[in-house]
């Protein structure tokens, strides 16, 4: 294999993309040629592993796209606030800014106005150490709240529970996250059972 392409392979957590090997001097056909010999395997349209390594899905998920933020489900676990580790991953994208088809084939996306897209965003590690982006306990519990039809019970007040015996939880933060979207009285009827 190219040692270019191992250097980027580590460098990158076991990803190589293939504008980060064209800025390394290696051309787009010489990517595809590193996978027709089977040095390289494509998971994703511009994305490459070594073939039969055990990569991290939720990373590669956010390297097909800067819009996405990890949510709803996905989110409880990455804040640690479920031990269910995600069956389909979900994100949240801003309106404006639709994913593409074989992207949302990939996860469950739920659209937010843009203007609260950021709220509450975060930094989160995954189970292989990667860093992505995920919304904080507090949005996490208002987004599950306000879609308490549509998500699991059981995993809602789990997560709810969890989020309550927290030493990290912020009241102040969860209300006003809450008002933000106008499911205030609901969080407060869930914490005041719970509390």
């Amino acid at each position: 294999m190219n040692e270019e392409i191992d250097r980027l392979l580590q460098v990158n957590g076991g990803v190589v993309r293939t504008g980060d090997a064209v800025k390394a001097g290696l051309s787009r056909m010489a990517m595809v040629n590193l996978v027709k010999v089977g040095d390289l395997e494509r998971v994703a349209h511009g994305i490459y592993i070594r073939p039969g390594e055990i990569y991290d899905e939720m990373y590669v998920l956010q390297l097909r796209s800067d819009r996405i933020v990890f949510s709803h489900e996905t989110a409880l676990w990455l804040n640690r606030l479920s031990d269910r580790a995600p069956i389909q991953y979900h994100v949240t994208v801003p309106t404006k800014a639709p994913l593409g088809g074989a992207l949302r084939g990939d996860c469950v996306c739920h659209y937010v106005k843009p203007e609260l897209h950021g709220l509450g965003a975060t930094i989160r590690k995954t189970a292989f150490g990667h860093e992505v982006r995920c919304y904080d306990a507090e949005r996490t519990i208002c987004d599950m709240v306000r879609n308490e039809r549509r998500v699991d019970v059981e995993l809602l007040v789990a997560g709810l529970r969890s989020y309550a015996a927290s030493k990290d939880k912020d009241i102040l933060r969860l209300m006003e996250t809450a008002r933000a979207f106008s499911v205030e009285k609901e969080v407060s009827r869930y914490m005041g059972v719970l509390t």
